[in-house]
């Protein structure tokens, strides 16, 4: 990709942040995001296992709405900021993916299918950790594709970083997680020729396999908590649906 290809991906990557900038302060509030302000912004508590137990919680994303609430204020525009922003990473790698392919046609096509997806460009403008974590997703398939090709330590240390990132804005990655580092364990383990970097990389898969473990923990607890699926939360009066009514 040249100098010229990349500044008109920019600018692609620009104008759609103005799209959702503008869904942003134009759409109104909906439930999950009310859910989300009253039970945990507004109560300044959103820490698992302290929290109200709810899958409401994507936890960075209510930190980060939190850090804007106490900042910026309460207004809707404000607490969707680190959504919005978020798209930046998200173009920010869709760049850095597609301009590997080498036929400028299919990177073009590919590049322009992932900025303009309207399904996901929708959650963006909206103050929940569904597209935030995709867009950390997108991070985590660059570093990992980057690892794979050189083995260097400093894109597994970035693979984990938004690797962690995109879990703790929605934990539904989890099993992408798990997948991600039985990849990294078989990718060192397979890499024979260079013991030395395949003993280094695997004290790290060994760490990050620990702290995984120490994620996990969340969703068993809300397991428990019986409150991953709507019909148990209204059938047993508990839960973000019959909480923000009672706040009602």
């Amino acid at each position: 990709m040249g100098q010229i290809e990349r500044l008109l991906a920019a600018l692609s990557v620009l104008l759609v942040f103005v799209y959702v900038v503008l869904r942003a302060i134009y759409v109104p509030t909906f439930h999950d995001e009310a859910a989300t302000f009253f039970h945990y912004i507004v109560s300044e508590n959103f820490l698992p296992f302290q929290a109200h137990w709810d899958a409401n919680n994507h936890i960075l994303n209510s930190a980060l709405g939190f850090l804007c609430y106490k900042v910026l204020g309460p207004q809707q525009w404000w607490i969707r900021l680190p959504n919005v922003l978020s798209f930046l990473v998200y173009g920010y790698f869709a760049i850095r993916i597609t301009q590997d392919l080498k036929n400028g046609l299919i990177r073009w096509g590919v590049l322009i299918a992932v900025l303009t997806a309207a399904f996901l460009l929708e959650f963006f403008s909206l103050a929940r950790g569904y597209a935030m974590s995709i867009a950390f997703l997108m991070g985590v398939i660059h570093h990992g594709a980057q690892y794979l090709k050189s083995y260097q330590l400093k894109n597994q240390l970035a693979l984990w970083f938004w690797m962690w990132l995109a879990v703790a804005a929605s934990l539904t990655l989890m099993n992408s997680y798990l997948i991600v580092l039985g990849l990294v364990f078989l990718s060192i383990i397979l890499k024979r020729e260079s013991l030395g970097k395949a003993s280094s990389g695997l004290v790290w898969v060994r760490c990050f396999l620990l702290s995984g473990c120490g994620l996990l923990r969340i969703p068993t607890q809300g397991a428990r908590a019986s409150i991953h699926w709507y019909g148990r939360w209204i059938h047993r009066g508990h839960g973000s649906f019959a909480g923000t009514l009672s706040i009602g």
